[in-house]
């Protein structure tokens, strides 16, 4: 039996006899079980018998059986005790994986009389199986995070159900954190991790503990996973320099990028946090100029040549930030070493070049030494040539006189020339005023001191020296007055008339002197006659020409966790202007988490100080922008402005979010693996790390784990494997999002499987019954139950067979069917029925299964016995050997098996006087015919019986049948001659006139064979004649005639030779010898006949052989014409020859005539006789039926053999 369905549902055909239709009327009560998983095969559940309330041996008696669903069978039944056992061990969690109860359904059947119960076992869960932990657990924490903040943890996975399953968890024992037993809304437990207190990054970095899980079973079972939690860093420490005082030497004249020393600091945060920059804080210009420190590294190094003359020292202190804004100081000494790097310098005070000889002792020069070299780099001493007439003299410390030590003599030495040691750039230096330093210390004036605002124009008036120094009118001009500045550079001016003193130029108070205040320009008056020398400072007044200046724009970095009254120091503005002209206040942009001090560096310099007023939200606020304000001191003041930007470093403050609580999805069954069902998306406010989140499903179940997976970066949930909504129907997801420092937030997703008519229908057979009597009223063949696990339209389904088939299908209950006969079935019509039973939903495709089954209609004797002809005609050839087979007959039965088994036999002939025992006997098996004896055509040309055949049912059918049997002639009769007599008596002499004509008849040879058919067709030939050529003798009729026209030499009397010969096989023969006498006319005298006795028992027996062959030829005609109205009959009924008909083959001689080609000319011929002349006359006939077969030009040879087969003829 074809069927589309698995093997495995063909298995589940049941052959018990069950009549489905009363099973629902019974209304028995389901019958219900409980027995322990891992029970070994053959442990005892129940004596069904005596839950049925059977007798002993009755359940057996009724052909109690059990049925499982599926293909396992469960249980085993005991029919003798009645007792339920287990077939094999059971496992719940293969069976029924984690659905709680596990039912396993069963029926059991009783067959006499027919009564069918439900039944339910229950496997009860065993505690065989520990918890486990699939993975450790890893937790990131933020050591700002909050004392009472929850994380939920990775469960336990137990296969056991119920009570046996996970029922508490515990955690190590530990001052941070403790734990929580939660349960989820199916039923399941979950371990939440409970902060006790805040962590510190620093202090430890990770937290390794151990989560143990414990099920409920006894004794209990546990499992233990690792819980590692990272704690992550927050901006919490600023940064700490190892030292806050660093001090270093620098030897002046060191090259650019020497380093001058390296500071360190730390910070016990980590990542960012604990990234440090260093920077110059708020350095002076000089400072600015000279040093520069490499933020990364921290060391300090030259920017240019350090000079000890100019700067000795230098303070500078040094900032270290780190990520999140929070920063350290220190403070840097830099002494600047001395080095030998000026020559000693030599100031020309006084020089007198022309000196007239013999004068005493007269002063030639007067000049001043220094070195701004310090140490024994900064003494000097003062010498000349030796042999010269003069002499150094020490006035004051560093002051020399040069005088000559005797009177000069012109004419002894007119000139005196002195080199120098020192450099030619320092000789001019030397001042050509006569200044006689001698009179200095003792005049005893006091210094001259002018003050002037700076940038006033050339010419600008400075005061009236003349009359500051109580010179009178023209006096001043009169003593040579003259004002000499240090340096190369003149900066004022002398009207000697007027005595004013004037700007030479305009000066700039920034570029003379810089920051230096006060800035101070030395100058000198020398009155030549009589000598005298004042010493005058113009002190230059700062106007407010400058305004404030931000070098560049200030970047802070702080945390959003920075406590209100943190302090910041800002840049400052550079200001050239001094005193009150430079920066005295900041000011910052009004803004609701800062206010500004103003504080005052150890050098008397502002400098801006920016204090937190609130605490700072990255989310809220993510970068703030103020603009900073100096304003300096001048009137009116000018301002400088910044802008301070501030990145508010983020902490993970905030929790993931998800933008739904709620997501809902519709997913088609079977969709390919990989499918996106639906994309979660949450944010988290924070940034960087904090904010990026992690996607997981949150302590998923069995059947989620193995569905769905999703991606941890994009929150795509995707397919892990094809979803069958006959399984499972709907998902229930959560999804986690865990952000980078620990915080995590859940959204729900619900996922419904839309069904797909995926299911083709399945058909289950419960009973077959694929034998069925013929001749039965309506019959149940099979009964089965439909169902197809879709819903909806897909899950509809219609039943039906094909047309034509006397079958119908009968609803039962819901998806129930009874098929039954329509109609008594006769095997004989039809034994076999194959049924496509065709189940096809109501889906879009429609699916369809086709179930076929065979029905066997089984036999009921019901037919007699049927001949494959009503009458049968055999030949058998004469002289045939005793027990030849003369053929067979044959008789079918459309029974079948003992029903159709047929013997034949025999029957009483109709002939009381035929022997018929003695002619033939038949084998009862097979209809074999077999010839007793030899039959004798001539004796026995034919003889009819009859045949019976019987079968083997009860009760036996019989019927009969007619056999013809025909003796077939053979070819065992030699031609006898009629004419001429061949009796040994006087030879016949025949008289032909000597003008006869050609053609002219002379006699006519008469024989005639006893044989029948071909065997007695007779042909004639002329062996031999007296005169060849003269006679011929036609070959079919046996005349002899002239052949030609007599000549006169001809002789008389001739002897002809004919030979008579049949058509048989072998063929046989006679002669005949004719006497012709040659005569002129019959007048003339012939030859007397041999004067013989008549005797009458000659002519007796001539007439006798005369009777004879016009018997044979009248039955030879009348059996022709049977055959030919035969023959007519079978062609109209459409049946060939070669079935009914049989006729002997033989060979026609091709020297016989054959008008249809298939046969030869029969001849009758009237004798007549006339005893006593001795002599005969015969009259001959024309033929009467020419040709006595049938012309069928479609049979052959191969035709005729067969049907000579047929018959059973050799």
């Amino acid at each position: 039996m074809d069927s589309p369905l698995p093997k495995a549902l063909q298995k589940r055909q049941v052959t018990a006899i069950v009549i489905l239709l009363l099973l629902w009327e019974a209304g028995c009560a389901t019958l219900k079980y409980s027995v322990l998983e891992e029970r070994e095969s053959g442990s005892f559940v129940t004596n069904l018998a005596k839950d049925l309330g059977l007798g002993l041996g009755e359940l057996a008696a009724r052909g109690g059986q059990v049925l499982s669903e599926g293909n396992k069978e469960h249980l085993q039944l005991q029919q003798k005790s009645g007792n339920l056992l287990l077939k094999e061990k059971l496992d719940r969690e293969e069976l029924c994986s984690d659905t709680d109860p596990c039912i396993l359904h069963f029926q059991v059947l009783l067959k006499n009389p027919v009564q069918f119960f439900q039944g339910e076992l229950q496997l009860q869960d065993i505690n065989d199986h520990a918890p486990e932990f699939l993975e450790s657990e890893f937790l990131k924490i933020s050591e700002n995070t909050q004392p009472g903040t929850a994380f939920p943890l990775k469960i336990a996975q137990d296969l056991d159900v119920g009570s046996n399953t996970v029922q508490n968890y515990t955690i190590s024992t530990n001052s941070h954190f403790h734990l929580f037993t939660r349960t989820h809304s199916d039923g399941r437990k979950y371990p939440e991790l409970v902060l006790n207190q805040v962590l510190d990054h620093e202090e430890q970095p990770e937290l390794r503990l151990t989560l143990l899980a414990v099920d409920g079973g006894s004794p209990p079972r546990t499992g233990t996973s690792q819980v590692v939690i990272q704690v992550v860093d927050i901006n919490d420490n600023a940064p700490e320099f190892t030292q806050l005082l660093y001090e270093a030497r620098v030897p002046e004249n060191s090259p650019i990028d020497s380093l001058v020393i390296t500071v360190s600091a730390r910070d016990l945060d980590a990542g960012t946090h604990g990234e440090l920059t260093y920077s110059l804080f708020h350095p002076s210009n000089p400072v600015m100029q000279a040093f520069e420190i490499n933020a990364v590294m921290g060391e300090i190094r030259l920017k240019k040549l350090l000079d000890f003359e100019e700067i000795k020292s230098y303070r500078v202190e040094i900032q270290a930030s780190d990520g999140g804004g929070l920063s350290g100081k220190c403070t840097v000494t830099i002494e600047v070493m001395d080095v030998n790097d000026n020559a000693p310098e030599l100031t020309m005070s006084l020089l007198i070049s022309d000196v007239p000889e013999n004068s005493p002792e007269t002063v030639v020069a007067i000049f001043g030494i220094s070195d701004p070299d310090s140490g024994d780099n900064g003494k000097m001493k003062c010498s000349i040539e030796d042999g010269l007439p003069f002499l150094l003299k020490s006035t004051i410390e560093n002051f020399y006189t040069l005088v000559t030590q005797k009177p000069l003599d012109r004419e002894s030495r007119a000139e005196c020339r002195m080199d120098s040691p020192l450099p030619k750039a320092l000789q001019k230096r030397q001042v050509t005023a006569i200044v006689i330093l001698l009179l200095l210390w003792e005049a005893g004036c006091a210094t001259l001191k002018y003050s002037v605002l700076e940038e006033r124009e050339s010419g600008s008036f400075v005061t009236n020296l003349a009359k500051d120094l109580g010179l009178g009118l023209g006096e001043l001009a009169a003593r040579g007055g003259q004002v000499l500045s240090e340096g190369n550079k003149e900066h004022l001016q002398l009207q000697q008339k007027s005595g004013n003193l004037l700007l030479k130029e305009k000066l700039d108070r920034e570029e003379l002197c810089s920051d230096t205040d006060p800035c101070i320009l030395h100058f000198q008056v020398l009155l030549k006659n009589p000598v005298q020398f004042f010493q005058g400072e113009l002190q230059l007044q700062d106007i407010n020409d400058h305004a404030p200046e931000f070098l560049e724009s200030e970047f802070l970095k702080i945390s959003e966790n920075t406590q209100p009254g943190t302090a910041f120091p800002l840049k400052i503005a550079q200001d050239l202007d001094v005193g009150s002209n430079t920066v005295q206040n900041y000011t910052i942009s009004t803004n609701s988490h800062f206010h500004l001090f103003t504080r005052t560096h150890s050098d008397g310099r502002k400098y801006p100080e920016l204090v937190l007023n609130q605490v700072l939200d990255h989310e809220e606020q993510p970068e703030l922008r103020l603009t900073l304000l100096a304003v300096d001191g001048g009137s009116p003041p000018r301002t400088g402005t910044s802008q301070v930007v501030i990145q508010v470093v983020d902490i993970n403050d905030n929790a993931p979010e998800f933008t739904q609580l709620l997501y809902e999805a519709r997913v088609p069954e079977n969709s390919p693996i990989d499918s996106l069902v639906i994309t979660v998306s949450a944010r988290d406010l924070d940034a960087g790390t904090h904010g990026e989140l992690t996607y997981s499903l949150f302590h998923p179940s069995n059947p989620v784990m193995q569905a769905f997976e999703i991606n941890a970066v994009m929150g795509e949930i995707r397919l892990k494997k094809l979803l069958d909504f006959e399984e499972i129907k709907s998902y229930r997801v959560e999804i986690q999002a865990s952000d980078g420092g620990g915080l995590s937030g859940k959204c729900t997703v619900t996922i419904e499987v839309m069904d797909v008519n995926d299911n083709a229908p399945e058909l289950t057979m419960s009973l077959l019954i694929s034998d069925v009597p013929e001749n039965s009223p309506e019959t149940v063949i099979a009964i089965f139950r439909i169902s197809d696990p879709d819903s909806g339209n897909n899950g509809k389904m219609k039943c039906s067979i094909e047309d034509g088939l006397p079958f119908l299908l009968k609803s039962t209950i819901e998806n129930f069917y009874t098929l039954v006969t329509q109609k008594p079935l006769d095997r004989e019509s039809r034994a076999e029925y194959n049924i496509t039973i065709t189940v096809s939903d109501l889906g879009t495709p429609r699916l369809k299964t086709e179930h076929k089954i065979t029905v066997l209609v089984s036999d009921v004797n019901d037919n007699a016995p049927t001949f494959s002809q009503a009458s049968y005609t055999l030949f058998i050839r004469e002289n045939n050997s005793p027990a030849l087979h003369m053929g067979t007959i044959s008789a079918t039965d459309r029974d079948s098996g003992a029903n159709a088994q047929v013997t034949y036999s025999l029957l009483l002939a109709h002939d009381p006087h035929l022997a018929l025992a003695s002619l033939v006997s038949i084998n009862a098996d097979n209809g074999h015919l077999f010839a007793v004896r030899s039959l004798d055509y001539e004796a026995l040309r034919a003889f009819e019986f009859r045949v019976g055949a019987t079968d083997a049912g009860s009760p036996a059918l019989s019927s009969e049948a007619l056999v013809r049997v025909v003796v077939v002639d053979d070819n065992d009769n030699a031609p006898f001659v009629l004419y001429p007599m061949q009796n040994g008596s006087a030879p016949c002499t025949e008289l032909v006139p000597r003008a006869a004509e050609a053609g002219y008849l002379v006699t006519k040879v008469v024989a005639v064979d006893s044989d029948s058919g071909q065997n007695a067709w007779l042909s004639y030939q002329l062996l031999k004649a007296t005169e060849p050529g003269l006679f011929s003798v036609w070959a079919h009729n046996g005349e002899v005639r002239m052949a030609r026209v007599l000549s006169e030499r001809e002789a008389p009397k001739h002897r002809l030779l004919v030979l008579v010969k049949d058509n048989g096989e072998p063929p046989l023969s006679v002669t005949v010898t004719l006497h012709v006498l040659l005569v002129d006319g019959f007048s003339q005298p012939y030859l007397p006949l041999p004067e013989v006795a008549s005797e009458e028992p000659h002519a007796d027996s001539l007439t006798v052989y005369l009777v004879i062959a016009l018997a044979s030829v009248s039955s030879l005609f009348l059996f022709s014409v049977l055959l030919f109205v035969t023959l007519r009959l079978c062609r109209r009924s459409g049946v060939t020859l070669s079935d009914r008909c049989s006729m002997p083959e033989g060979h026609f001689p091709s020297h016989l005539v054959d008008i249809s080609g298939t046969g030869t000319e029969n001849y009758q011929y009237e004798v007549c006789l006339t005893g006593e002349s001795g002599t005969s006359e015969f009259k001959f006939l024309k033929p009467l039926f020419p040709n006595f077969l049938v012309k069928e030009t479609g049979m052959d040879t191969e035709d005729n053999a067969n049907f000579r087969n047929h018959l059973g003829l050799n």
